[in-house]
């Protein structure tokens, strides 16, 4: 919830900001904001296999789970702007758009991998 909040604000910011900027810094703006979530990703990916290095079994399947959902993740984005030419289909708004949709994804794998690092409230049985 808090990050589906973060990322409200983040986009609330830049569409206030947007009036003062061109879409070439928008656009980089954005994508900037995701790479900064990717960051994030990876050292949250980084912490758990460090932190489960003594469980082969996890940190195989882990590993797999992980490939899986970065195939997903890219099968999605194809999904949702499937054009080839997404320049002449989308326009100049398309990396913004793009690096939002990446931005969303990786915030909620994000929070999905705390659970590894976090626990789980007490009395979860699942």
């Amino acid at each position: 919830m808090q990050q589906t909040i973060l990322t409200a604000l983040i986009l609330l910011n830049l569409v206030l900001l947007g009036a003062a900027q061109t879409q070439m810094e928008l656009n980089r703006d954005a994508c900037e904001a995701y790479k900064t979530a990717d960051e994030s990703l990876d050292t949250t990916f980084r912490r758990i296999l460090l932190e489960y290095q003594d469980d082969e079994g996890f940190v195989k399947k882990f590993k797999a789970a992980h490939k899986a959902w970065t195939t997903y993740r890219d099968a999605h984005l194809v999904a949702l702007y499937p054009e080839e030419d997404t320049q002449m289909a989308y326009g100049s708004i398309f990396p913004l758009c793009r690096c939002y949709a990446l931005l969303e994804m990786t915030e909620n794998r994000i929070q999905i991998l705390e659970k590894w690092i976090e626990g789980i409230e007490e009395g979860e049985v699942c």
